[in-house]
């Protein structure tokens, strides 16, 4: 598409309007409706060309915006270094007999939806996360707690409460069940 604006000037040559900055004469070419009815207009279009000529600004359409398809994805991994290739397993045909299947070995199960989605994208087990394979090798570790509890309360991890009762009370839950209600004593009467 052409365009009638001079950046420099800051104006519209079709449309002989004047702006104060380059983003407005943008919007005004994108989304005017009197900038697409002086386009219509043929006689308009003649005298803008002339404008232009006269100014020195080129009336051939931009590059930029040519029809030829442009492999941007392409460029970005030449330019920024690619990962690496992703080959996803391809679809049986019918025509591939199955005792050719059979002779080869099957791959293991992937053991969840997160390591599918990564194997996807290149990862293999073992390897570190990011682009370079340096990212977190180990598995995230998840906790229960119990409800109500908060985070950073001593045996809020479910399983934990039983070992807090074995360090408090070498072992007897009772003593522990004990002490507990006497804290809990201690702090309401505290209150009052």
């Amino acid at each position: 598409m052409q365009t009638f604006a001079d950046p420099n000037k800051k104006c519209c040559y079709l449309c002989s309007r004047q702006f104060k900055t380059e983003a407005e004469v943008n919007k005004h070419e994108r989304l005017s409706q009197l900038h697409r009815d002086n386009l219509k207009n043929g006689a308009l279009v003649s005298k803008a060309e002339v404008k232009m000529t006269k100014a020195g600004l080129s009336t051939v359409p931009s590059q930029d915006e040519s029809s030829e398809y442009r492999d941007r994805a392409k460029e970005r991994r030449a330019a920024f270094g690619g990962s690496k290739k992703i080959s996803l397993p391809l679809k049986k045909q019918a025509s591939q007999p199955e005792a050719a299947e059979n002779n080869e070995p099957e791959q293991p199960a992937v053991p969840s939806k997160g390591a599918s989605l990564l194997g996807k994208m290149g990862w293999s087990a073992g390897e570190g996360l990011g682009a370079q394979g340096t990212g977190r090798t180990e598995v995230i570790a998840t906790d229960m707690y119990v409800q109500g509890v908060g985070l950073g309360a001593q045996g809020g991890k479910i399983g934990d409460a039983v070992d807090e009762a074995a360090r408090n009370t070498n072992g007897g839950y009772g003593d522990f069940l004990e002490r507990t209600r006497d804290k809990a004593k201690e702090r309401f009467e505290n209150m009052k």
